[in-house]
C-alpha cells in the first residue's frame, strides 16, 4: 500500500502560492498514512522537470531546503502547476536504492505508482528488446509505454496497450519529457481526483483523503464547481496541460486519439538523499 498525490492546474491560474504550497503540503500528509519508508516530488517548470526523493517520509521531504526552492521557484511564477509525489510503503525493490524510490524515471517517463506487478520478470523475459536497469516493478510497465509510443501509437493506446500485458494492480500517475500531457490511470480503481474540469484537479489514492483535505481547507466554497470522482477500474484521464483539456477513456472500448503531439525534451534533474541523512534545511 503506497500513497500517490498532487495538483495540477491550469497555466495563468488565479491561485496563489500559499493557496498551492498549503493544500499541496496537507495532501502530502495525508498520504504518508498508506507508507512512511520512502517518498519523493516531481516538480514541472519551464526550465524541465525536478525530482527529489530519498528513503525518509513524506513529512520530513517538505521541510528540506531543496524542496522549498523547488517548489517556491515553481508557483511564485504562477505558471501551471504540476506537482506530484508519492509515499511508499515498500514491496520489491530496496528503498536504500533510491532508483527503486518514487517517482520512477524511465525513457523519459516519470510516474508514481500503486499497487503491485506480479509477472514482471516474464515482460522482462516476453520483451528483449527493452533494457531492465532496476528492481522495482513499476519500471517494466513505464518501458511498456515508452514501446508502445515509439511503435507510433497516441499516448492513450499505449497506455492502455500496457496494461493489456501487466498483471496485478496498477494506479499510476506520470508525465513526460517530451509530451505536454499528464495521465492518471488505474486497474483496480484506487485513484479519485477533485477536480472543477476547469483550471485545477487534485488526486489522491483514497477519496477520504480528498474530502479531508477540501473539508479542512473550504475548497468547496473557494472553488466553484469542485466535485469528487473515482478513477474506474480500467479507466484513465488524459491531462493536455498546454489547455488543461481532460481527456477521459477506458481500457476496453476505443480509445481515442489523443490531441498530444511530441515536444522538444525537456531536462530531467534528480535529487536523492542518503539513508540515515538528516534531511531538514539541506
Amino acid at each position: 500500500m503506497c500513497g500517490i498525490f498532487g495538483i495540477i492546474a491550469k497555466e495563468n491560474n488565479n491561485y496563489s502560492p500559499a493557496f498551492i504550497n498549503d493544500t499541496l503540503n496537507s495532501l502530502a500528509i495525508l498520504s504518508e498514512t498508506r507508507g512512511k519508508d520512502s517518498s519523493g516530488m516531481a516538480i514541472l517548470n519551464g526550465e524541465g522537470i525536478s525530482v527529489i526523493k530519498g528513503a525518509i517520509p513524506v513529512s520530513r521531504l517538505l521541510k528540506t531546503k531543496i524542496y522549498s526552492e523547488k517548489i517556491e521557484k515553481n508557483i511564485i511564477k504562477n505558471r501551471e502547476i504540476v506537482v506530484f509525489g508519492h509515499s511508499r510503503l515498500v514491496t520489491n525493490g530496496s528503498q536504500l536504492d533510491d532508483n527503486n524510490n518514487q517517482p520512477i524515471i524511465k525513457d523519459g517517463v516519470i510516474a508514481i505508482h500503486n499497487g503491485i506487478i506480479v509477472n514482471e520478470q516474464s515482460l522482462w523475459d516476453k520483451h528483449p528488446e527493452l533494457v531492465r536497469e532496476y528492481k522495482i516493478d513499476t519500471e517494466i510497465y513505464l518501458s511498456l509505454v515508452r514501446h508502445f509510443l515509439k511503435e507510433g501509437n497516441s499516448i492513450q493506446k499505449s497506455v492502455v496497450n500496457a496494461f493489456k500485458e501487466i498483471k496485478g494492480t496498477a494506479s499510476l500517475a506520470f508525465t513526460f519529457n517530451d509530451y505536454r500531457n499528464f495521465v492518471l490511470a488505474t486497474n483496480n480503481g484506487s485513484l479519485y481526483i477533485l477536480t472543477n474540469f476547469s483550471d485545477i484537479l487534485f488526486f489522491a489514492s483514497e477519496s477520504i483523503m480528498l474530502k479531508t483535505l477540501a473539508d479542512k481547507k473550504g475548497l468547496y466554497q473557494k472553488i466553484e464547481g469542485l466535485k469528487i470522482l473515482q478513477v474506474l477500474p480500467e479507466e484513465g484521464y488524459n491531462i493536455g496541460l498546454d489547455n488543461f483539456n481532460i481527456q477521459k477513456f477506458n481500457f476496453k472500448g476505443d480509445t481515442i486519439s489523443s490531441d498530444s503531439k511530441r515536444e522538444k525534451t525537456v531536462t530531467i534533474n534528480a535529487k536523492t538523499f542518503p539513508q540515515g541523512k538528516t534531511t531538514t534545511g539541506q
